[in-house]
């Protein structure tokens, strides 16, 4: 048995001379605790994942055309089974290790994100007032008309969402109502990750 025959079994923690049903159900469970989609917020372990892979693979595409051509040494003696049970827990160990690095990496993610999303939260009424004001975004759009007003609805909007609340606004046509209470429930929706509903009484109101 040459010595690539023997690093194959190794890498996918097999004896040498295991067969080619053992080296597929081997290969198979490696690659599902290897899995680089398993690690998608830790561009280190995904790194070191994709390497673990492609030995698993390479490993497992060796040992396939050695065993099909035949090279089953057949006077081997079957491993025993407390070795077999050495390996199965060895494999459930990397598995947990696995998973929990996993977990902890998505926890970590999803702390990080709930922190930026409380910050923008408690920005959320500025950031409205400066969208609506004569140095913001929609004073780039054409035909754009400062209305104070209007930044006044959307900022009293903002503010009332997010401190879930009720608000109640009487405001005179060419105020621009619709973009006023559309723009933060957009933004609020957004941050919240949830769907905002918004019901109108007019067909007019629906197709705007």
């Amino acid at each position: 048995m040459s010595e690539e025959i023997h690093n194959a079994y190794q890498t996918l923690e097999l004896p040498d001379g295991a067969g080619l049903n053992q080296v597929q159900k081997a290969w198979r469970e490696m690659v599902q605790v290897w899995h680089p989609d398993r690690f998608p917020h830790n561009p280190d372990k995904q790194r070191k994942a994709q390497e673990r892979t492609k030995q698993i693979n390479n490993a497992r595409d060796i040992l396939k055309r050695y065993l099909k051509d035949g090279n089953i040494p057949r006077s081997r003696p079957r491993p025993s089974e407390q070795s077999q049970k050495q390996e199965t827990e060895q494999r459930t160990r990397q598995q947990e290790a696995a998973s929990e690095d996993a977990y902890s990496s998505q926890t970590h993610e999803e702390e990080n994100r709930q922190e930026q999303t409380t910050k923008l939260f408690k920005d959320l009424a500025a950031f409205v007032e400066h969208f609506f004001s004569s140095q913001g975004p929609l004073a780039a759009a054409k035909n754009f008309e400062y209305r104070p007003q209007q930044q006044e609805m959307a900022v009293a909007v903002a503010q009332t969402l997010e401190s879930g609340e009720h608000l109640i606004v009487e405001a005179g046509t060419g105020v621009g109502k619709s973009l006023a209470y559309l723009v933060p429930s957009i933004f609020f929706a957004l941050l919240r990750e949830k769907k905002a509903i918004i019901s109108t009484q007019t067909i007019n109101l629906q197709q705007q």
